[in-house]
């Protein structure tokens, strides 16, 4: 049997930094990546505040200073984004409250790719997006 988004989420793991491997392009030697958790990132977008939103890009900033690393992985973080979208939706479609899902409209775009590959994903952002006044 599948695990669900939500236990999928709920994984133990532990946020790693790397060094950047050497064949990879654009990177250079002694630059450090942050290797996220679905957690990490969850507790990330559970801290904006109401009303405002941060970006994916900004999202990986952040979060490569508080580690000192030089930049944050975007093929994990973007996988780990999606699994986040799908238990925020997989929680509302077993009931729980809006108050207590992980508010994604917070920092994915209605019109990312995360979103529009999800059913039921870009109306949610949009209209939670609009109840908060975020543009």
């Amino acid at each position: 049997m599948t695990a669900s988004a939500y236990d999928r989420l709920n994984t133990p793991d532990r946020p790693e930094v790397k060094p950047v491997p050497s064949h990879r392009k654009n990177w250079f030697p002694g630059q450090t990546m942050l290797i996220p958790t679905a957690r990490q990132i969850d507790a990330f977008v559970r801290a904006i505040p109401y009303g405002q939103r941060i970006d994916i890009t900004a999202m990986r900033k952040q979060m490569a200073d508080a580690y000192n690393a030089s930049f944050t992985c975007p093929v994990t973080t973007t996988k780990h984004v999606r699994l986040i979208v799908e238990a925020t939706l997989d929680a509302l479609h077993q009931g729980e409250s809006a108050s207590t899902i992980t508010p994604i409209w917070r920092t994915v775009d209605p019109a990312a790719h995360a979103a529009r590959r999800i059913p039921g994903a870009t109306e949610l952002i949009t209209a939670h997006r609009t109840e908060e006044g975020i543009e």
